[in-house]
């Protein structure tokens, strides 16, 4: 039942602010409600696996007239990588969430993490929590 009221609320979230959500990533990285940087000490591929497998947990998933979809896109020779959350349904793609990674050194990351309307700021700030900490809350409890 835990799981039914997050959908309910997510999609209830998406629906108003739909139509405020930038539609491609690089629009999200130039018009953000929120952004913020944070380092980890682990190679960038593995950062990359535990925020896509994360972001997949919290947000995939199909609603009635739409469906959340979360991509990924690995890029060994750049040795970067960038997760997105995005609603996808009749009016359009409103993309909420980008995860950009990439490495600093051979055991180090830099990950940073765009929210493009407010009410996603607390599953932006889950995305440090996820890395750091292990954790599997899709929002964050903690405030700026």
């Amino acid at each position: 039942m835990e799981t039914l009221h997050k959908i309910i609320a997510l999609f209830l979230a998406c629906l108003l602010t739909a139509a405020c959500a930038p539609t491609t990533m690089q629009d999200v990285r130039e018009k953000h409600s929120g952004e913020y940087t944070f380092a980890v000490h682990e190679p960038y591929q593995k950062v990359y696996r535990t925020i896509l497998y994360q972001a997949r947990k919290c947000f995939a998933t199909g609603m009635i007239t739409a469906q959340m979809v979360v991509d990924g896109d690995l890029f060994t020779d750049l040795k970067t990588g960038n997760v997105s959350v995005a609603l996808h349904g009749g009016a359009g793609v409103n993309t909420f969430l980008v995860i950009d990674i990439k490495e600093s050194t051979d055991m180090s990351t830099a990950v940073t993490v765009y929210n493009s309307v407010g009410t996603w700021e607390r599953p932006a700030k889950a995305v440090e929590e996820w890395v750091i900490d292990g954790s599997t809350e899709c929002k964050s409890d903690k405030s700026n």
